[in-house]
């Protein structure tokens, strides 16, 4: 049964009611926006460039019958009304931005939502990245994997979709082909890493040779999904290499990352969050960003306009964890937040969403924060 939901697209003014299909409506509600800024092959970049960047986005659309078994509409109600209400604003503000400085689009993974067989769950990465292709138009456009991108074992699905189109988009930008869903390229004076934080260990070699060709960089920039720093939530876990069988390669990716004074661009948790941490050497710098603008099984709660601040120090690092109810294997997590505590500097955590534009030069790197539709950024990080 064709199905033909009534969406209302609500835009600054709050105005405008469109009755379209879903997927129509958000290829339409974001075509049109943004500026051509297509680069040349050995990545086009000066020393001052842009990149619009992209938290989770877990997209989704009604019917959602294409996509999910009827048991699990009701968990998933959250999303499907925030593709209604809220994403369209989102990425149209997001793409209007783009300016002639703007290297390339960033998503950092949870591009879906997951689906229930491969067809549909092809069906649902053809849909997204269209989205983001009509976002960001004559733009490369990159999107790291997450968790949400492969549920239900469907890593096979995501590799034979994605590494086509990450080929195609990341041709403008490098003269290496994107083989793998974690890679890497020089784009000016700086080095990109990407990486597909589910594959652990298995990353490890790609990323040292990265490291190890490119030592005369400005800045290391890497993109993935879970942090690298522990997060401070119910979360806590889910984070680069954060399983006690890796503790091992997790103290050498850290020890690799800070002494290059790598600057990590994560999401994953729906939370905004910026960490400094200093170590082995160096240091890491770590923003933690969100897209995603509800929450609740029913989708009634939305993200508010001005971050709602959890921390603005390091000093309670690790005080969820330590109020939370935990087994005997959780517990022994509490070892990992002493590791990190005495090097971390800056903590600033909130609950927030919405698109963001990171801006790299000589002067340094800062990373912009717009909630929701906004024009105007609701904070800046200064990251270099």
């Amino acid at each position: 049964m064709n199905i033909t939901p009534r969406i209302r697209l609500r835009l600054s003014n709050g105005l405008a009611a469109l009755a379209v299909t879903a997927s129509a409506l958000l290829l339409s509600a974001v075509a049109g926006f943004g500026c051509a800024s297509v680069k040349s092959a050995d990545g086009g970049a000066g020393r001052t460039y842009s990149v619009s960047v992209l938290g989770d986005v877990h997209y989704d659309a009604p019917p959602f019958e294409r996509f999910h078994s009827s048991g699990r509409a009701v968990h998933y109600k959250c999303n499907v009304l925030m593709w209604e209400e809220d994403m369209p604003a989102l990425l149209a503000a997001s793409g209007r931005l783009v300016g002639s400085d703007t290297s390339f689009a960033l998503q950092l993974g949870d591009l879906i939502d997951g689906a229930g067989d491969f067809n549909s769950h092809t069906q649902m990465l053809a849909e997204a990245t269209a989205i983001l292709e009509k976002t960001y138009p004559g733009l490369p456009v990159i999107s790291v994997c997450g968790n949400h991108d492969i549920i239900g074992g469907w890593r096979r699905g995501y590799n034979s979709f994605m590494l086509p189109w990450l080929r195609r988009q990341v041709a403008p930008l490098a003269t290496n082909a994107v083989t793998s869903t974690t890679f890497g390229f020089r784009h000016g004076p700086d080095l990109w890493v990407f990486i597909n934080f589910n594959d652990a260990e298995a990353t490890i070699p790609t990323l040292e040779k990265l490291l190890s060709d490119n030592p005369d960089v400005r800045y290391t920039f890497v993109a993935i999904h879970g942090p690298v720093l522990p997060m401070d939530q119910f979360r806590f876990r889910w984070f680069y290499l954060g399983e006690e069988k890796y503790s091992e390669a997790r103290r050498k990716v850290r020890a690799l990352l800070a002494q290059r004074d790598a600057i990590v661009l994560a999401a994953h948790v729906h939370m905004l969050e910026y960490k400094e941490w200093l170590g082995d050497g160096g240091r890491i710098t770590e923003m933690v960003l969100n897209s995603v603008m509800r929450w609740g099984d029913e989708g009634q709660n939305i993200r508010p306009a001005v971050p709602r601040v959890n921390s603005e120090t390091p000093d309670d690092y690790g005080a969820w964890l330590k109020k939370a109810r935990l087994s005997d294997d959780e517990a022994k997590f509490n070892a990992m937040f002493e590791e990190y505590r005495p090097g971390l500097k800056t903590r600033y955590a909130a609950s927030a969403g919405g698109h963001h534009i990171l801006r790299v030069s000589d002067d340094g790197v800062t990373l912009e924060y717009y909630w929701r539709d906004s024009l105007e950024p609701t904070k800046v990080f200064t990251l270099r």
